[in-house]
């Protein structure tokens, strides 16, 4: 290994292990090699158990996005069912999904990104003193910690416990919601959106959503500074993070919140205009990753998960999933310019998929959720049904559930012969968003965000933590 080499790593505050080699070129980033250096083997793990085991044992691959884990394998196993969903359940799996991606979007700002201002790389900046707002431990840090737990406490009424709900199953939901029990989430609901719309939007979240162009966004930045949102702004168009960590990848939606067979949050594949997606165009390479398996990438639905330490030319745990052969992204960012969300199209055609962009796109993506989860308690009837009373009689053969997580798409793919899963196998997203090199050499996104950073004897600045958070990892999801 080369003497002029930069490795990075443990990073703090991001769920699981990562590591960065960077190679440098000219005193800028050359090349950067992301790494998952750890290794779970969730998907092992179900190969051989019941069908049902599936809804203990992969929530557990992560208990921040426990959730979506969850409706992930339950989608998966009700595609080898005859049962169908009744609305209530259809209503109260939104919200759930809801509740813990906005979760989600909130620590991502005030856990893991906004911190970042506190660097000692930025002590010279004038907006230094003010960006103090974001240290750990602040008032407002304090304030957001409370607000989230108040919104995740809303989990309970609803799935029975958080996370690792196993409330959620092939035919609905088997925990009920009365009428006391909706008057109280109502309630609960109101108290979070009360406290966005008193510290990130300044009462103005309507305003934010409505904006149509860069212009705006400046103006409102300008005219709600009091505010923390209004206040990163003006620090990120100051410091030009809308040119920070740029890539030009195509985005990916599985779609999002669907109901009736309609989604709120439309799917596709953005190739500067929207293609229809087409899952069989999924494939994952393994090149570069410490499994043993075929040269050739493969569907998920075909994939296989066994370890091979000394793979030459590997350097992480982690797959490379390609959609149609390309590097793609996903999250927020490609939700909200997949679905057509004016801003989301305003800032993707301005500037492109930087740092910023993909900040605001979780704000935007919050602030349109509100509503929707407002209005989704308000339409649960409790004299209604929750569950499909039907034979829960999971069949042999292959399925999949294909779900949108906070950080972006999740799909769980599984195959059952004699009443045994023979094959079970998760794609996160982070394994999108963080993959390495594949047999073409095509870097990850992230891997691609780094190039160019500046470098200052051979070490990074700390732009380099706001690349990395701006696509929110979570590694323990992407090796399962």
């Amino acid at each position: 290994m080369s003497q002029t080499q930069t490795i990075l790593g443990p990073f703090g505050r991001i769920e699981g292990d990562l590591e960065i080699r960077l190679e440098p070129r000219e005193n800028q980033v050359g090349a950067a090699f992301v790494t998952a250096p750890m290794f779970r083997g969730f998907e092992t793990m179900l190969e051989g158990r019941a069908p049902l085991d599936a809804l203990v044992i992969a929530p557990r691959v992560c208990g921040i996005c426990s959730v979506a884990q969850s409706l992930a394998a339950r989608s998966a196993l009700a595609g080898l069912t005859d049962l169908r969903l009744p609305r209530n359940a259809e209503r109260v799996f939104n919200l759930m999904q809801a509740i813990e991606n906005t979760s989600d979007l909130l620590s991502h700002f005030y856990l893991y990104l906004a911190p970042e201002l506190q660097r000692q790389g930025y002590k010279d900046r004038k907006w230094f003193a003010q960006a103090k707002r974001f240290a750990l431990g602040t008032e407002p840090y304090k304030k957001a910690v409370a607000a989230r737990n108040g919104l995740l406490g809303m989990l309970a009424p609803l799935a029975g416990k958080w996370p690792h709900s196993l409330s959620m199953l092939p035919g609905g939901l088997t925990k009920t919601i009365g009428a006391s029990e909706r008057a109280g989430l109502l309630d609960h609901l109101g108290e979070f959106e009360a406290f966005v719309s008193a510290q990130v939007f300044g009462g103005g979240l309507q305003a934010f959503i409505n904006l149509k162009n860069t212009a705006q966004l400046a103006d409102w930045a300008l005219e709600y500074q009091h505010t923390d949102l209004g206040l990163f702004i003006q620090i990120g168009l100051e410091e030009g993070w809308e040119r920070l960590g740029l890539i030009k990848t195509p985005l990916l939606s599985y779609g999002a919140y669907f109901e009736a067979g309609f989604p709120l949050f439309a799917g596709g594949v953005w190739k500067n205009q929207v293609e229809a997606f087409d899952w069989n165009q999924i494939t994952e390479d393994l090149a570069s990753s410490w499994l043993d398996g075929p040269f050739e990438p493969l569907s998920p639905a075909q994939g296989v998960t066994r370890l091979d330490a000394e793979r030459e030319g590997a350097y992480s745990y982690a797959k490379a999933p390609r959609y149609q052969g390309q590097v793609v992204s996903v999250g927020p960012w490609a939700r909200q310019v997949i679905d057509g969300q004016p801003l989301a199209r305003a800032l993707n055609q301005t500037w492109g998929s930087g740092v910023l962009s993909r900040v605001l796109a979780r704000w935007i993506e919050l602030g349109r959720l509100l509503p929707q989860m407002r209005q989704w308690l308000e339409q649960i009837e409790p004299d209604q049904p929750f569950y499909h009373s039907g034979n829960l009689m999971i069949k042999d053969g292959q399925s999949f559930g294909l779900i949108e997580a906070a950080r972006g798409s999740l799909g769980h793919f599984l195959e059952i012969e004699g009443g045994r899963i023979t094959r079970y196998q998760i794609l996160a997203p982070t394994s999108w968003n963080f993959s390495p090199r594949d047999q073409t050499g095509q870097p990850g996104p992230a891997e691609q965000a780094l190039v160019g950073l500046p470098l200052f004897k051979g070490k990074p600045g700390p732009e380099l933590g706001l690349v990395i958070r701006s696509f929110d990892p979570c590694m323990q999801c992407q090796v399962h």
